[in-house]
């Protein structure tokens, strides 16, 4: 997400996560700023001779890491019904039909269904009712 920086008496710099954690950050123990304490995580600390420029860049450097490291969870995308252009992006969607549930997915001009129970094959969808009268329909994330 980025960095953010607070000027104060002992100013501070932190990166904040797409997970909403700080994984690093950095507090000046100079009224200079040329000298800061680098903190990652709760386990590791030390001085950076340097400026705020150079804090901030290896602030970012490290929550950058972070971010590849331990990526965020993906929220599914659910809709009501699947008769919208949002619904064709080609996203393999699951209805909400505990009794029989049915996996849907456009495909170029036509919609597929996959059934969970039964014959487990994609098959060209032939009743577009389907599309609206078992929702939400819930994104399949893989």
């Amino acid at each position: 997400m980025g960095i953010a920086y607070t000027p104060a008496r002992s100013a501070s710099i932190e990166y904040k996560a797409e997970s909403g954690m700080i994984p690093c950050s950095a507090v000046a123990t100079s009224a200079r700023q040329n000298e800061w304490t680098i903190s990652i995580g709760d386990v590791h600390r030390f001085i950076l001779s340097g400026n705020r420029s150079k804090a901030e860049e290896l602030v970012q450097a490290y929550g950058e890491l972070y971010d590849f490291a331990f990526t965020a969870p993906v929220k599914p995308r659910e809709l009501q019904r699947l008769d919208c252009d949002e619904a064709r992006d080609g996203t393999v969607w699951a209805d909400s039909d505990e009794g029989f549930p049915f996996h849907y997915q456009f495909r170029g001009h036509h919609w597929e269904y996959f059934a969970l129970e039964g014959v487990r094959k994609w098959t060209v969808l032939d009743d577009p009712d389907t599309l609206t009268s078992h929702g939400p329909y819930t994104e399949v994330v893989k």
